[in-house]
């Protein structure tokens, strides 16, 4: 028989040697096999090189350490999956639509250049215990990065407050890429992983800022990479959605001018479509909205007539954008069943609240946003609404189609039990005294720091926005878009006047109205306050909202209401609405007549059709008094010198 190559005899005794080499290092065993018998001897020996080969195989594939070559593999996949994910962010920011392009950038680069400084973070820092805490907001951030201002301060801490999620995302993306490659998923090799992630996300961000900021700069190569041609095709696909939707005269906007622009003619060449019917039929829903909202111009924005406010145009968009990706975008709506639409209603009633308000959403289906949820769905009546809108645009394609599908709608609309004024609970006046002992009333920190204990009282929409609210019981967007010609003296009274201005509408014909300022905010210095901001020329009382690209209300709720909320301030299961049902009620509990609080708060009176028709507006001199019977929630705070900046 053969010898062995491992085996040697000593003494009498057989023993097993070999040798392996790692990183350049040479490792020798040497065993003893137990046995003077040269047979058994080699039987162990062969059994020993199957056992070591296969033991050392696992070490060399378990050592700390990738490759370069892996390195780079798991740097590009990540910049490709992150560059995707941005663009659908980005496509869904403008599915929202916003009233400024500008203000719209501004946002989005905000966004991107807080996710550039969290990634950048991560690299260097790794992901801690205290990941995403005030601790490691404030040490890393506001101290760390003192030239940073106040929005992208903001803008970095909500990104962190899904840290739980980014962390978990985070590893498991680098799990997963270490089994993608076989290797082996220690510890270190986790953090090697995950720093190369971070590595293709700051690549993917850089490349997504510069393309936002100069869009033109690569196209050219784009299209060379593309294998696509630069000029204008000489005729469109005739068996796409965007062909029926042109031929039926509904070009987009932005599409038909660089078609005019390009060449005229190719419009021109369309031939009509040879049934009106089925082109509602093979619209998507997409493409089935802007056409009834280019049909029905009353219910878009931006019109005097219009029957939708800024806030019922984003409701609209948002219902079509879940009921497109939840469909698909090119399924036409003469393929949606009612099964499909039971299941899409289902879907939305467990679709948790902050959906598609992180970036890690962006990627992921309604289905795994679901999982990932592990609170409450979306409301009855947010789910409602939906439904509502969906039920519009198929009403409206369904009439212009031969078959429609048969839809009860009905089934998807549930009835709310609750009574009207019950639907949101009223702050009580203990709730509101303990919101105003907060830091952003009596003292805060610094500038950046506002709901920490400090020594210093800013006079923003942070500060007056909540007092207004708790003291005149108007809506959020009342207050927070107010000018500083809203404020007045009419009768000897001074009023926030409530009307349509340059930074926005009313809700109804019935909300506009003077309403007077009660002795306690005169008390706190807020004609002090107007007047400063008089003196700086701008027209808004609160410009601060006005960057955010939505509404001032919108604006003051993910600036503030959120932070105090956080800050423990907030009751749970109240919102700023609570905040007229507090006034409202307190009303009520002292007797103020129906058409009085009326007046107030801008209602219509439903009792009666005589108090609607013949019974004028109150005399401010007595709905003073009436506001002055408010609890002075903040009689605890002292005047302090206006401060703006």
């Amino acid at each position: 028989m053969k010898h062995h190559p491992n085996l040697v005899r000593r003494d009498g005794q057989f023993y097993y040697r070999a040798s392996f080499s790692l990183d350049g290092k040479v490792f020798l065993i040497r065993l003893s096999l137990k046995t003077a018998v040269r047979s058994v001897a080699r039987e162990r020996a062969a059994l020993m090189d199957r056992i070591l080969k296969d033991r050392w195989h696992n070490i060399v594939n378990e050592q700390d350490g990738i490759g370069e070559a892996d390195k780079a593999s798991i740097l590009r996949a990540t910049a490709l999956k992150v560059r995707d994910g941005l663009e659908t962010l980005h496509a869904n920011e403008q599915a929202n639509g916003h009233d400024d392009a500008e203000d719209a950038t501004l946002e989005h680069l905000r966004t991107l250049r807080g996710l550039d400084y969290v990634a950048r973070d991560i690299f260097t820092n790794g992901i801690g215990p205290s990941f995403g805490s005030h601790g490691h907001f404030s040490s890393r951030f506001v101290e760390g990065m003192p030239h940073l201002d106040w929005d992208q301060l903001q803008r970095i801490q909500e990104i962190l407050s899904n840290s739980a999620l980014v962390a978990a995302a985070t590893d498991d993306g680098a799990r997963k890429a270490l089994t993608e490659r076989n290797i082996y998923a220690t510890p270190a090799n986790i953090v090697l992983a995950r720093r190369q992630m971070m590595l293709g996300t700051l690549l993917a961000l850089r490349e997504a800022e510069k393309q936002m900021l100069a869009p033109a700069d690569d196209l050219d190569q784009l299209l060379a990479s593309l294998e696509m041609p630069t000029g204008m095709p000489g005729a469109m696909p005739t068996d796409t959605h965007e062909y029926r939707y042109s031929a039926a005269g509904h070009v987009h906007r932005d599409a038909g001018l660089a078609m005019s622009q390009a060449d005229a003619s190719v419009v021109a060449t369309i031939p009509p479509p040879t049934d009106a019917t089925a082109t509602a039929g093979g619209m998507t829903i997409t493409v089935a909205a802007k056409a009834f909202l280019a049909a029905n111009p009353k219910f878009d924005q931006g019109f005097a007539t219009s029957r939708w406010t800024d806030k019922t145009r984003s409701q609209f968009d948002s219902a079509i954008f879940l009921a497109a990706k939840f469909f698909g975008q090119d399924v036409a709506i003469a393929a949606i069943d009612e099964n499909m639409v039971a299941e899409l209603f289902r879907t939305l009633r467990c679709l948790p609240p902050n959906h598609h308000k992180t970036p890690a959403h962006a990627g992921m289906t309604l289905e795994e946003i679901i999982e990932s949820n592990r609170g409450t769905g979306l409301s009855l009546a947010t789910t409602n609404r939906h439904m509502r809108f969906l039920k519009l645009i198929f009403d409206w394609a369904g009439r212009r189609m031969a078959n429609p599908p048969v839809i009860e709608w009905g089934a998807f609309v549930e009835a709310d039990s609750r009574v009207k004024r019950d639907k949101r609970p009223a702050f009580t006046a203990s709730e509101l005294e303990a919101l105003f002992q907060g830091a952003v009333w009596s003292g805060s920190e610094s500038r950046t720091r506002r709901i920490k204990p400090g020594l210093h009282v800013w006079h923003d929409s942070a500060y007056w926005v909540p007092i207004l609210l708790a003291y005149t019981g108007a809506r959020r967007e009342e207050v927070a878009k107010a000018i500083v010609d809203d404020i007045a003296m009419i009768d000897d009274v001074w009023v926030l006047r409530i009307r349509e201005t340059e930074t926005g509408r009313v809700k109804t014909a019935s909300s506009v109205r003077d309403v007077p300022l009660a002795d306690e905010v005169l008390r706190l210095g807020f004609l002090d306050f107007v007047e400063h901001r008089r003196q700086t020329g701008v027209a808004a009382l609160f410009p601060e909202l006005a960057a955010s690209g939505s509404s001032y209300g919108d604006a003051f709720y993910k600036k503030w209401w959120r932070a105090f909320m956080r800050a423990g301030l907030v009751p749970d299961g109240k919102d700023m609405h609570s905040m007229r049902h507090y006034v409202a009620t307190v009303l009520a509990e002292h007797d103020i007549s129906e058409e009085r609080r009326a007046d107030l708060l801008g209602h219509t009176i439903l009792s009666s059709e005589t108090a609607r028709t013949y019974t004028k507006r109150t005399p401010l001199r007595i709905m003073r008094d009436v506001v002055n019977t408010m609890p002075r929630v903040t009689a605890h705070l002292k005047p302090m010198p206006i401060k703006l900046t």
